[in-house]
């Protein structure tokens, strides 16, 4: 069984992890920022026009961030908050 202390160091590392996480996110959203947007990514978007690198990266960067880096990261987050109280039928 592990004990408390083992429990908490546990956390601190989860709790640096997640903060590297949300670095990451805000770096990769930096580089987002500095990727010119194509007065043509409208029609890239949907597939009138080709999409160029620009475009690519952006759109590569987005759903990184959004759909995986994002969620790590709250995940983490919330698996430092389990109930503080000892399971039923512990003494």
């Amino acid at each position: 069984m592990v004990n408390d202390s083992e429990a908490a160091e546990a956390a601190a590392q989860i709790l640096e992890v997640a903060e590297g996480v949300e670095a990451l996110c805000r770096r990769l959203r930096e580089v987002h920022t500095r990727l010119p947007v194509s007065p043509l990514e409208r029609l890239m978007l949907v597939g009138e026009e080709d999409m160029d690198r620009s475009t690519h990266l952006r759109i590569i960067l987005e759903c990184i961030v959004h759909d995986r880096l994002e969620p790590v990261a709250r995940d983490l987050r919330s698996a430092l908050h389990w109930p503080a109280s000892e399971p039923e039928g512990r003494d």
